[in-house]
């Protein structure tokens, strides 16, 4: 489970894959799981804090380049809920709370190079999608993204 986990979310630390698992999960006992395959495993730093990898994913974590590409992500993504709504390197600390919201809500939310950048609404009456930003992000490259989320939302 921690390979496949790792493939699709890491870099990523035990106690993300703890919370992605299954909320309360014995901090030791993952650790354990962590430290019987650590020949699989590397570290690396991701904005000063250190998170593993799979060895056999480290040269094509190298070889990505950074992306302006803009998504809106629906509400309780797996984008989000596997690295967790705490990891500071995609959801910006002080904006926590505008995606992780009361009772678990899970907002939708706009991703530009892999961080959230502010949350989005339906607007059915109107059949408009709402941003609401912390971050400036130019129409150009918001619009075919919501575009997108519009005529897929307007389908339904």
């Amino acid at each position: 489970m921690i390979r496949r986990y790792l493939a699709a979310h890491g870099p990523a630390t035990p106690a993300a894959f703890s919370a992605w698992l299954a909320r309360g999960l014995g901090a030791g006992m993952v650790k354990r799981w962590f430290d019987a395959m650590q020949d699989e495993l590397a570290a690396v730093d991701v904005a000063g804090r250190p998170m593993q990898l799979l060895r056999s994913d480290v040269g094509s974590l190298h070889a990505q380049q950074p992306s302006d590409v803009v998504c809106l992500l629906g509400g309780f993504d797996q984008y989000l809920l596997g690295a967790g709504t705490d990891a500071e390197q995609i959801v910006p600390k002080e904006h926590r709370t505008k995606v992780s919201r009361t009772a678990g809500w899970i907002s939708p939310v706009v991703v530009r190079g892999g961080r959230v950048v502010g949350t989005w609404t339906w607007e059915a009456a109107g059949g408009e999608v709402a941003l609401s930003l912390w971050e400036t992000l130019p129409r150009a490259l918001s619009e075919p993204a919501v575009a997108r989320i519009r005529s897929l939302l307007r389908a339904v």
